[in-house]
């Protein structure tokens, strides 16, 4: 088996990815340098390891179009530990098995197509780590932000796992974001 497969549990010849397997080295450094700059000021050296798990993920899905389980599972394991020591655990299980419904639902309605298992465990950790409004607006920006991808890339396909993960870095480095939109709109 070769090393990329016992690494991220994806075969080698899977769905091509919007970028050639070749760079996904190159996409995770640059990545990497983006998201520890961006998020060193405030969270530090946890900040920097974060960006390195943020920047593999984020060049695993551009490349394959997967987010391995290698990589999102802890992430939701982390994040329910989060939940627990915050007293929202009930909460985040909730819109965790919304979630699960909402993906089984498309799986069962669009089979192959559309958001696939990674999609939806990250967005899990998302809820789970950010709370139900920060997750949203980390979507929203998230999306947002990558939107002139997808519009210069029509007919082509283009993972989610990556405005998912840039939308997450941009509320983990703006904390006040959340609060500050839902304070605007209410």
């Amino acid at each position: 088996m070769p090393v990329w497969e016992k690494a991220t549990g994806v075969a080698e010849d899977a769905l091509p990815g919007t970028v050639a397997l070749r760079h996904a080295g190159r996409l995770t450094a640059g990545f990497w340098l983006v998201f520890a700059v961006v998020l060193w000021p405030q969270w530090g050296l946890a900040g920097v390891l974060m960006g390195l798990v943020f920047a593999r993920m984020a060049a695993v899905d551009l490349t394959m179009f997967v987010l391995p389980n290698v990589y999102t599972w802890p992430l939701m394991a982390m994040g329910l530990v989060h939940g627990l020591m915050q007293g929202t655990v009930l909460v985040i299980v909730g819109i965790w098995a919304a979630l699960a419904g909402v993906a089984w639902l498309a799986r069962w309605l669009w089979p192959g197509r559309g958001v696939g298992g990674g999609d939806w465990a990250l967005g899990a950790a998302m809820v789970a780590f950010l709370g139900p409004v920060g997750a949203c607006v980390a979507v929203a920006v998230g999306v947002l932000l990558w939107l002139p991808v997808a519009f210069a890339r029509p007919q082509a396909m283009v993972p989610l796992g990556v405005p998912l993960i840039v939308g997450w870095v941009v509320v983990l480095c703006c904390p006040h974001l959340p609060e500050w939109l839902e304070l605007a709109i209410t």
